[in-house]
């Protein structure tokens, strides 16, 4: 992101589907421009742990 790619960019250059990227790309979003990356691990993190419950 801070190298203003897209989603779409971002998914093939990891080739990775756009549903995986998804939600990360929408959590550093909300980060933007600052991109704290503790703050940032710590809601992925979140996140993959409501997914499995």
């Amino acid at each position: 992101m801070q190298k203003n790619k897209t989603l779409d960019q971002i998914a093939d250059e990891l080739e990775e589907s756009i549903e995986i990227i998804q939600p990360m790309y929408d959590i550093v979003k909300k980060y933007a421009p600052e991109y704290d990356v503790d703050a940032i691990t710590t809601e992925v993190l979140e996140a993959r742990e409501n997914e499995k419950a």
